[in-house]
């Protein structure tokens, strides 16, 4: 397999991979979201404001499926009756103390627990939402006290659960994206790109003086290898054309020398 494709495909399978845990984490960390209490007639809540910027409060919960008026007096039923107490609230910009409340956005607003088709909230299944408290505290504690089981949320945690759970599937879906189409562009590469282990071709680089100063790959003596119009030896690497040409005239007078002249030969005959 080329090596560009091999690369690529690792590239991909980790991209990919990074991409599912993500998102496997981000969808986890919704199901971290949970009350803080729940079902409970009184309890201690730590309210956390390390910024010093003032919590945005907590939410308290009844028993209920449907928001209803039975008695037609203008009020939700799971309303009537209830007494919310809030015990050594720390220091706050506004009233800590607990206020009845259904919906809190928009343009219009409702008194309290007005019963109106749009002053209604589902947000958490067999609950309805009946008020507030705290809201604007600084960092410390308090103690709620109800006459009727509740279920207290802090606003603030789970908005950033929230958010920080889109965000991780938004990344992680994009990584496994990314990783897959990385993972096709190296298949594709594997299938059209040639197989580069086969290749041995070896770069020779020269200085000025004619010398060998680079080589891809070791040379076998003997060995030619073309470079522009001139064919060197891997005997010659490292010398100077001059000493190349030297090296080949002492070979020449070697060979000559190796050859007895013909006056030289003497028979016993003539002497």
């Amino acid at each position: 397999m080329n090596s560009a494709a091999k690369v690529t495909l690792a590239i991909g399978g980790i991209v990919t991979i990074i991409g599912i845990i993500g998102f496997i984490l981000g969808s986890s960390s919704f199901a971290e979201i949970k009350p803080i209490h729940e079902n409970s007639r009184t309890g201690s809540v730590f309210v956390e404001d390390t910024e010093n910027d003032a919590h945005i409060g907590f939410s308290f919960y009844v028993d209920g499926d449907r928001y209803v008026d039975s008695n037609g007096d203008g009020q939700w039923d799971h309303c009537e009756g209830v007494v919310i107490e809030i015990q050594d609230p720390p220091d706050s910009i506004g009233d800590p103390n607990f206020y009845f409340e259904i919906v809190d956005w928009g343009s219009q607003y409702y008194d309290e627990c007005e019963a109106h088709p749009d002053n209604v909230r589902y947000d958490s299944p067999g609950k309805l939402k009946i008020g507030r408290a705290c809201a604007g505290c600084y960092q410390g504690t308090f103690i709620f006290t109800s006459n009727t089981p509740v279920q207290v949320w802090d606003d603030e945690a789970a908005i950033e659960g929230i958010f920080q759970g889109i965000g991780a599937i938004c990344l992680g879906g994009g990584g496994v994206c990314c990783g897959i189409l990385i993972l096709i562009l190296g298949i594709v590469f594997a299938l059209t790109l040639e197989d580069n282990k086969d290749f041995k071709d070896t770069k020779l680089i020269f200085d000025q003086d004619g010398r060998v100063i680079s080589t891809g790959e070791s040379i076998t003596s003997g060995d030619y290898i073309a470079v522009s119009d001139n064919n060197i030896s891997s005997d010659e690497i490292g010398k100077t054309p001059i000493e190349n040409e030297k090296d080949g005239e002492i070979g020449e007078n070697q060979e000559v020398s190796n050859e007895s002249p013909s006056w030289f030969d003497v028979s016993e005959d003539e002497s």
